[in-house]
């Protein structure tokens, strides 16, 4: 939950700075799924353990998002804005997709497992798309092997 937390503090930066209408909607996208599952996350919780969690932003974190939030034309050129976004969301996602796959392994509820297969697919689509725009917008293509 504190991932999702950073990512949707993030996206809502982005909701504010994206030049790109296509990166706004992913913002948006993102801090609707990331929310529904907080949800859900806090929901088993205290379902199946009887705790109460609220998502806590790691310091790293507050700082990026502070960072974020402080982007003007001083800071550098806010037109690449959607570029250092995308990188370092998918560099977040990332980290996403290897969280998950280590829960796919230790899990023993279902239900998380199934999040976690989800997450993995839904991250690795969304750095996918990133890459795709990264590459038309900035001409930053990895080479296919």
């Amino acid at each position: 939950m504190d991932h999702h937390d950073a990512a949707i503090r993030m996206s809502q930066v982005c909701e504010q700075k994206a030049n790109h209408a296509q990166v706004r909607e992913e913002c948006e996208n993102i801090i609707a799924s990331q929310q529904k599952e907080t949800q859900q996350m806090q929901s088993w919780l205290k379902q199946w353990y009887n705790v109460d969690y609220t998502p806590q932003l790691a310091a790293p974190y507050q700082q990026l998002v502070t960072f974020l939030g402080t982007i003007n034309g001083d800071t550098f050129e806010v037109s690449q804005f959607d570029l250092w976004f995308m990188q370092n969301m998918d560099a977040h996602h990332q980290i996403a997709i290897n969280r998950s796959e280590e829960c796919l392994q230790k899990a023993s509820h279902e239900q998380l497992k199934d999040m976690c297969q989800q997450t993995i697919s839904s991250q690795k689509s969304e750095i996918a798309q990133d890459q795709s725009w990264l590459c038309q917008w900035y001409n930053l293509c990895e080479e296919h092997k």
